[in-house]
């Protein structure tokens, strides 16, 4: 902990994960700083490791209006994996390096969102068991909702099974904003429903779960333009109702998050909507 020190940081001229691992390397005398380069040295040396230790990589530009940290292809332990001391000793360093990168990479966005309390800013969580399965991950969303309001920062979970991946019950109990979308599987349709305080053995609610929220077309393949986006929403209230999540206005945005970019030439739902 010393060598991350600010004052030891600043003393020393570093100013990169490289710069102190090059540090602990040559030119650090404190005890255990050649074991300590040993072991980082181990992740800094492969490819994953690039991110944090490699120099030539450009940092983040903080200064933008939206970061997106693409991490769909990085190896994460399951839970399973953390609670079992014999299970926890056998995981890989693939694992090790994604669990410390997720909670690195929460820890980087509370400092961002909470840093100008003039914007409103938001952490968008896709796969929200991928953050949660650790306890550092965990703590980092609690912290984030808990101190959110004060600093005009928000945080959005999406997941295909709150029970599962939404972590602790506090963690979901202080989530008071909750969206319902379709689930196909009777058992998750029955999850969602509990999540939002509906009876989850209302056959009627599980049948609008599964088969009329946003329904596949005669086809059986795509859902019909004008069904897309449909919802089920508890609101902070705790009142809850049926919503319908719409493409932006602006054709370049909408292209851009349809494959594609279909959305560009094809009419969208809100144009005949709205009209």
């Amino acid at each position: 902990s010393d060598v991350l020190d600010p004052a030891y940081l600043e003393k020393h001229q570093l100013t990169s994960s490289g710069d102190l691992l090059a540090h602990l390397h040559d030119g650090c005398t404190l005890p255990g700083a050649g074991e300590l380069a040993r072991l980082v040295n181990v992740f800094a040396r492969r490819e994953i490791g690039r991110v944090i230790f490699d120099g030539t990589v450009p940092p983040l530009d903080l200064s933008t209006r939206a970061v997106v940290i693409r991490t769909h292809t990085l190896q994460l332990p399951s839970r399973e994996e953390l609670e079992h001391e014999h299970l926890f000793e056998q995981l890989g360093l693939e694992k090790l390096f994604g669990r410390a990168l997720n909670a690195l990479i929460a820890a980087l966005a509370r400092h961002v969102c909470f840093e100008d309390t003039s914007t409103l800013a938001g952490f968008v969580v896709s796969e929200a068991h991928s953050m949660t399965i650790s306890f550092e991950g965990e703590r980092e969303l609690v912290d984030f909702v808990r101190d959110g309001r004060k600093h005009r920062a928000v945080v959005l979970l999406d997941s295909h099974d709150p029970e599962a991946d939404f972590g602790s019950p506090t963690l979901r109990g202080l989530i008071p904003t909750r969206i319902l979308m379709r689930h196909r599987d009777k058992t998750l349709a029955k999850r969602g429903l509990a999540w939002l305080d509906l009876d989850a053995e209302d056959e009627q609610l599980i049948e609008m779960v599964r088969h009329d929220t946003s329904p596949l077309g005669p086809d059986g393949k795509e859902v019909p333009v004008h069904r897309r986006g449909e919802a089920t929403m508890r609101d902070m209230s705790g009142n809850v109702g049926r919503v319908k999540v719409l493409l932006p206005a602006r054709d370049e945005r909408s292209a851009a998050i349809t494959a594609g970019g279909s959305a560009s030439t094809k009419s969208r739902p809100q144009d005949r909507e709205t009209a």
